[in-house]
């Protein structure tokens, strides 16, 4: 009777870790959230399809913790010649002149209390391969969706392989 039980125990569990898509703790993340943007952006296009380095619009990830949304100034490096009889571009030009910013959605979640560090991670393995990483092929994405759960569990599994180990404590990545 013990044994039937555990054996029903175990094989429960391994049919719950399955459904979690063999990645602990991966229930409840966000992977494959695309939120609509206010302008639509494809990175198929610009990373894919033009060769734009993933730097050249999101240069703050190589010298600051956080990288951040482009400047629409950024867009307008191009986009002054390129396409710009859009409406799309058309919304850039105006916010620009208007000094409003557009209110992008967020597509990478972390919880607050936990930090990310894109420096350390650009200067580690070099763009595009530490985007790569985490954001995975962006230069087939259409439209941009969250590819990795970002979970604590995803992160450690990565830096449980000898070739990307720091040295880390807890308070590398929670504040």
């Amino acid at each position: 009777m013990k044994r039937r039980l555990l054996f029903t125990l175990s094989v429960s569990a391994l049919a719950l870790f399955a459904g979690c898509d063999w990645e602990w703790g991966a229930i409840g993340y966000n992977r494959g959230y695309a939120p609509e943007q206010p302008i639509p952006f494809s990175h198929e296009l610009h990373a894919g399809t033009y060769k734009i380095q993933c730097l050249y619009c999101h240069s703050t990830a190589e010298r600051a913790n956080h990288s951040a949304v482009p400047s629409l100034s950024t867009c307008l490096n191009c986009h002054n010649q390129i396409a710009k009889d859009s409406p799309h571009i058309a919304k850039i030009q105006t916010a620009v002149s208007e000094e409003t910013p557009i209110a992008w959605n967020k597509v990478h979640m972390l919880p607050d209390h936990v930090k990310f560090n894109h420096k350390r991670h650009v200067e580690r393995f070099g763009a595009p391969n530490a985007c790569h990483k985490c954001h995975g092929p962006v230069e087939t994405m259409e439209v941009l969706y969250q590819h990795s759960s970002l979970s604590m569990g995803w992160c450690v599994s990565c830096h449980r392989d000898p070739a990307h180990q720091a040295p880390v404590s807890c308070s590398t990545c929670h504040y």
